[in-house]
């Protein structure tokens, strides 16, 4: 609360501030965030995945970071492939894996629309990226990481 104080004295001239000003100011904080990454690549939104990589890549934000919640949701969400391969109860697991809500009935929807072989060739996708981020040329990927990342994301979209 105190940063968002002096940001709005940075912002505008001494004197009382509208509400306008103070949510606009407040709402232009963390705009682009792994979760709503994730939530965009689960849902099949290709726009959003790409506003959001853009943005967060934009903002700074550590790209090894970014990889890990991707990569993290294709892991889990390939063991929930596999599990429901295997005859197991996919919504048990989810709740062992701490998936609730809105995430759970994305991934839902991602489990449907995604055959299951394509989880397990996402997951070696990303482990290309994350050599590629630490500076290895992969053959057949993008030797920039974050549009091999977005490629990831995105071919879980479609």
């Amino acid at each position: 609360a105190h940063q968002e104080i002096l940001k709005l004295g940075l912002l505008y001239p001494e004197g009382a501030l509208t509400l306008e000003q103070v949510q606009e100011a407040v709402m232009n904080v963390a705009r682009y965030d792994v979760f709503k990454l994730r939530d965009a690549m689960l849902a099949g939104d290709a726009q959003r995945i790409v506003r959001l990589i853009e943005g967060l890549r934009a903002e700074g934000e550590a790209l090894p970071l970014v990889l890990w919640a991707v990569g993290e949701e294709i892991r889990l969400l390939a063991r929930l492939s596999q599990a429901a391969q295997q005859g197991q109860s996919v919504p048990a697991l989810m709740r062992t894996l701490r998936f609730f809500g809105t995430h759970e009935q994305l991934a839902h929807q991602a489990l449907k629309r995604i055959p299951p072989q394509a989880w397990t060739a996402a997951v070696h996708h990303a482990h290309e990226v994350d050599k590629i981020i630490k500076g290895l040329r992969v053959p057949g990927r993008l030797p920039d990481p974050w549009h091999e990342l977005t490629r990831l994301a995105l071919r879980l979209a479609a």
